[in-house]
């Protein structure tokens, strides 16, 4: 309520709009008047329905209609002289009057300017906005006159500040395109829109809670706590930190902070916020959602769910036949050993980056061979490694199947970003065949081969021994 006076006055053929800021751009607004001009009345001013006097006489506490309209301009000048006994309305019965008529289900007049309503005639209008994902708090704009002379002439009215509240919460994270890798600290990114406006009767015991859950990471701690930065307008720009208490879920991880403080008297109302916190990925899909409510409704001001994914690469070992294009007739090798690494520089190939991994999923990278994970062939000429971003990655073996030679061809895959945001269904992954060849026995060319000089080596001695035993015969 702008402001109400005492007036004498004649009818003004003349219309005026009441200006709406801070409205959303898809916001449309519903009006009706509540309090008009009245010459015969004391204060110059009357409820324009029972009803509507009974909605505010009740929240005033008061049962006199006057007496109401009195209360409301004690608010709305505290210079104002009032009768004596009667006492300026508070800010808190306001807002309950206004509440009390949006639950009356009256005849709303629409208008279809989301930044404006047209009115022609002076007094109190109560408003009402409707918005996909907000919920507009009742609004009451004054539409005073101004004078000529002592004489009311024209219309006037400075316009309300939408008092909106966001049921809708959007959130995500750095992760290019969703895809992520394990070990690798992502920033969870959440904008609910804007601060939400409360209610005057509700500052006193508003809370504004932030209720977060992730599974597949861990949060990042600041003394054992998940900080989180939030950013609040553009201009100017309000920067706080606030810190939330983590605790263990079945499934991993949440934290609840308290961002109360920025309700206070409603100095960020309708602001623009940012808030973003960090987690570490610890498995192959991270599922993580967050909530903002009152303390009583966890999810009052709307939800929001993310999920990473990795990627997985593969290997398939077989022994090589004439056709090794066609791998159905090939046999599988197990117990092949190999070690994977990455590039930094596609151009220098000799920095590698080599997989640290536990039970075929990555825990991280070294620079260092010796230390690298060695993945082995199973029964079916397999192996794998999971929980990587998209990227080009080697297979290298270093050990091949016994009966086999090492091959020393290292093989790439090649792991494509997707070009829409990934989702269960597209997981990313990449194979590749790997072939040994058989060790061939050292070749018995050029005729008989060693076995003639045996032969004729054994037929030597015989005769030296023979002529020997003969030779001492004769001499005996």
């Amino acid at each position: 309520v702008m402001g109400l006076g005492i007036t004498g006055f004649a009818a003004i053929s003349s219309s005026i709009d009441i200006p709406i800021s801070e409205a959303g751009s898809e916001a449309t607004f519903e009006w009706l008047q509540v309090i008009a001009p009245d010459e015969e009345e004391a204060t110059g001013w009357t409820f324009t329905s029972n009803e509507i006097a009974s909605d505010f006489t009740e929240a005033l506490n008061v049962e006199d209609d006057q007496t109401a309209i009195w209360m409301l301009i004690g608010i709305a000048d505290e210079n104002a002289t009032l009768p004596e006994g009667i006492k300026a309305a508070t800010a808190s019965q306001v807002a309950t009057a206004m509440a009390n008529v949006k639950a009356g289900n009256y005849t709303l007049q629409t208008t279809d300017d989301g930044k404006k309503v047209t009115v022609g005639n002076a007094g109190v209008y109560y408003i009402e906005g409707t918005e996909e994902g907000y919920s507009y708090s009742p609004m009451a704009a004054y539409v005073s006159f101004g004078y000529t002379n002592g004489e009311p002439t024209s219309l006037s009215c400075s316009g309300v500040t939408a008092k909106r509240v966001p049921n809708i919460v959007t959130k995500e994270a750095s992760a290019d395109k969703d895809v992520t890798e394990i070990d690798r600290i992502e920033t969870f990114t959440v904008t609910p829109s804007i601060v939400p406006y409360i209610a005057e009767n509700e500052l006193n015991s508003a809370k504004y809670m932030v209720t977060d859950t992730i599974s597949g990471a861990e949060y990042v701690l600041d003394n054992d706590r998940v900080k989180l930065d939030v950013t609040i307008g553009t201009d100017p720009v309000t920067e706080r930190t606030f810190y939330g208490t983590v605790s263990a879920t079945q499934n991993g991880q949440s934290f609840t902070a308290d961002l109360s403080s920025l309700l206070a008297d409603n100095q960020f109302a309708n602001k623009s916020i940012t808030i973003t916190y960090k987690a570490t990925v610890k498995d192959t899909r991270v599922n993580n959602t967050v909530s903002i409510g009152d303390g009583t409704n966890t999810s009052k001001y709307g939800t929001s769910s993310e999920a990473l994914y990795t990627a997985k690469i593969e290997l398939v070992k077989y022994a090589a036949d004439d056709d090794n294009d066609n791998v159905d007739d090939n046999v599988e090798l197990q117990n092949a050993e190999f070690k994977v690494y990455k590039l930094v520089n596609e151009n220098d190939k000799s920095v590698k980056y080599f997989a640290q991994a536990t039970h075929g999923k990555l825990t991280g990278w070294t620079t260092i061979e010796a230390n690298a994970a060695t993945f082995v062939t199973d029964e079916n000429g397999k192996i794998s490694l999971e929980g990587l971003d998209a990227g080009e990655y080697y297979f290298t073996e270093t050990k091949a199947p016994e009966g086999y030679s090492r091959n020393t061809n290292d093989e790439k895959v090649v792991i494509s970003r997707p070009t829409q945001d990934a989702t269960e269904t597209t997981i990313l992954s990449g194979s590749v065949n790997f072939f040994n060849d058989t060790i061939s026995e050292l070749p018995s060319t050029g005729g008989m081969g060693t076995t003639l000089f045996t032969i004729a080596g054994c037929v030597i001695m015989i005769s030296a021994a023979g002529l020997f035993f003969a030779t001492r015969k004769k001499a005996n």
